[in-house]
């Protein structure tokens, strides 16, 4: 609440009076009760959700659509500080060549206020060009001069770091695929750039593009790297608390409004990974409400894909994978992935609905989506993903009891095994030595073998190159693959 609480209060009483009437006469008897609620009152989510009476499903539906409609209502009256500002710094022509040289500069010092106080560089680097101008005969021209090169140089860092963040997300999203330690370097490389262009300045944006990186770096990649784990002077708490203060200071600014989801979703990741699931769940109503739009609107701030992963990680922590199924829309995924640019994030899309089908034991529709994937991206330089893929579908395939498509995609799968790292192809092959001790109809010591590979294939899965790590590979994973599987006679694999 504590969001809407802001930018309900930023609102005069008129305007608020306004949107309150609008939403009465629409019938939106909830989401006006809500906005009363908000406006008035500093109650928290859970307060909110038992005056309301809804569940907390509803309720983050509501507080997001509120939101939206806030939204539209403010861009109707167009009384945003900043789209003033920059009408403003769009007319100095006519302020310059029209009116008094008096006039012309008292305005420009106006301008210039204002326009540091919302940390807006490129308006602030015409306004400065400007300036040189009407000074261009007096001493003070060469201090206009420098400023207009302070914030050219400005505005240059924070093309820079909005690019440096992109390159970040899609960096991850090779290294997520791939697994290769190249990848790591190099974000280790994006990281360090972007603290050293965040130094140079004493600018709270670049201080936010900053801090999405090293959030994301310390949840995502450090655990893996231990090397790569600097010392930081500031621990991911202090930052979002940080962050928080940033964007109370800028309620209005045009990205922080965008922005503040994607903290949202860190603190989802950052409580989840550290196992305080109840604060986790504060955040995740809202992320898995608007995923959407964080993977297709945001991607270049962060890699929003990892969110499915993560979010089978959180069910299995709530030990309720099986609610994965239950809330997946397929026609809302047919519709929504087409305007996905991304191709790491299609392949994790459809792993992730596949995975949302193996936990409710509906197989042969997790072979559709695995089939459609394989058809639909060509998965040959992403070896990791491509081979995580195969194992599944031998996995799936074998509990299908489906012995030519298995015995195909096995074959495969060991000569490939022979092409990879001696560690990695362990990996896999410890995996299929369970598959076919499965699938096989010998029945002398089945459950002693299966435990054994069991074992030997969770000894071995372990660090950066974990795979298949969406399946619960316990006593009961062992029951799943000791069930009836095909004769004994058709279903010899050469192990």
């Amino acid at each position: 609440m504590k969001t809407l609480n802001v930018i309900l209060k930023q609102l005069s009483e008129e305007d608020y009076r306004d949107f309150y009437n609008s939403l009465q006469e629409s019938s939106a008897d909830k989401s006006s009760q809500l906005l009363k609620l908000a406006r008035e009152h500093n109650y928290s989510d859970a307060e909110a959700i038992q005056i309301l009476d809804v569940n907390p499903s509803a309720f983050y539906t509501l507080k997001f659509r509120l939101k939206q409609k806030i939204q539209e209502f403010v861009l109707q009256r167009l009384d945003i500080p900043q789209l003033e500002l920059i009408k403003q710094v769009n007319n100095l022509p006519h302020l310059m060549y029209t009116q008094p040289r008096e006039i012309a500069l008292a305005v420009l010092k106006k301008l210039e206020k204002d326009l540091q106080g919302y940390d807006l560089p490129f308006e602030l680097m015409r306004v400065y060009r400007a300036f040189k101008h009407l000074y261009f005969h007096t001493s003070d021209y060469y201090t206009y001069s420098q400023k207009y090169n302070q914030y050219l140089a400005y505005t240059l860092a924070i093309d820079k770091a909005e690019d440096l963040v992109a390159e970040f997300s899609k960096t991850y999203s090779e290294y997520l695929l791939t697994r290769e330690s190249i990848a790591v370097e190099k974000m280790v490389t994006i990281k360090g750039e972007l603290e050293n262009v965040s130094r140079m300045y004493n600018s709270h944006r670049l201080y936010i593009y900053k801090s999405i990186v090293a959030i994301f770096f310390q949840l995502f990649v450090a655990p893996h790297y231990p090397h790569t784990a600097l010392d930081s002077d500031e621990t991911i708490e202090e930052i979002l608390m940080k962050v928080d203060a940033i964007f109370d200071q800028y309620p209005n600014d045009p990205y922080y409004v965008h922005l503040e989801i994607i903290f949202n979703y860190l603190r989802f990741e950052y409580y989840r990974h550290y196992g305080i699931l109840q604060k986790a769940h504060q955040y995740f109503e809202e992320i898995n409400l608007q995923f959407w739009h964080l993977i297709i609107h945001l991607s270049t701030f962060v890699y929003a894909p990892q969110f499915l992963i993560s979010k089978v990680h959180y069910y299995q922590q709530l030990d309720n994978a099986a609610a994965l199924y239950e809330e997946n829309h397929p026609e809302d995924f047919q519709e929504k992935i087409q305007h996905v640019p991304d191709v790491s994030a299609i392949i994790i899309i459809k792993r992730y609905l596949a995975i949302s089908c193996y936990h409710v034991k509906e197989y042969r529709e997790a072979i559709r989506y695995l089939h459609q994937l394989r058809n639909e991206v060509s998965l040959k330089k992403y070896t990791v993903i491509d081979i995580e893929i195969k194992l599944f579908l031998a996995l799936l395939y074998c509990l299908e009891n489906e012995l030519e498509l298995y015995k195909q995609i096995y074959s495969t799968l060991k000569r490939q095994a022979k092409t990879v790292s001696e560690d990695f192809g362990e990996i896999i092959n410890s995996f299929l030595k369970l598959t076919a001790v499965s699938i096989s109809g010998q029945a002398s010591h089945r459950e002693a073998k299966l435990l054994h590979a069991l074992y030997r294939f969770n000894e071995l899965n372990q660090g950066p190159r974990r795979i298949l790590d969406f399946i619960k590979t316990d006593r009961e994973f062992i029951k799943l693959l000791m069930q009836p599987k095909v004769n004994p006679s058709n279903s010899n694999v050469d192990m």
